[in-house]
């Protein structure tokens, strides 16, 4: 395929990926700085513009979905509920 020709995805901000994840902007940009989410820092500083592909995003989201809790040593110990009583 011709490079010149070769479609590309663009980079969107963190305001087109939180309506993407129906999360809040200000919640986007701090799993990003935490690394959770797929997430392509720009500039030299501390303070980082962030720029995600949606692709990513969404390739992210469904493995969340296919990770194999059923021995999962992390995962977090719960009682078994049962009725309550009065």
């Amino acid at each position: 395929m011709d490079p010149t020709t070769e479609k590309f995805e663009h980079f969107v901000d963190a305001a087109k990926a939180n309506e993407f994840l129906s999360l809040s902007r200000k919640h986007v940009l701090r799993l990003s700085l935490l690394g959770v989410i797929p997430a392509h820092p720009l500039g030299l500083g501390t303070r980082k513009t962030w720029r995600y592909l949606l692709s990513e995003l969404r390739a992210y989201v469904l493995a969340q979905g296919t990770a194999d809790v059923s021995n999962n040593a992390n995962a977090p110990q719960t009682k078994p509920r049962g009725p309550r009583s009065r």
